[in-house]
């Protein structure tokens, strides 16, 4: 479950947001980039991940793809 302050990023969009308020353990109020406050529910929001994971996660996909390095791309 979010906790208030948490950076989350919505499951559909990939927008990042913060959670302003835990209204439930299902249901949180979140400031996007764009300055507009939602409702959402926690099973749309995962965790950020920090910048040195993002980092490291693309790197590993970009050699784990097909179309990776070494690997035939279309």
């Amino acid at each position: 479950m979010p906790q208030r302050g948490e950076i989350v990023v919505e499951r559909l969009t990939g927008n990042r947001a913060m959670v302003i308020r835990v209204l439930s353990p299902e249901e949180v109020t979140c400031r996007f980039g764009d300055g507009r406050f939602e409702e959402r529910f926690t099973f749309e929001l995962e965790q950020a991940l920090s910048p040195l994971a993002s980092l490291v996660s693309f790197v590993m996909s970009s050699f784990l793809s097909p179309s990776g390095p070494g690997g035939l791309g279309h």
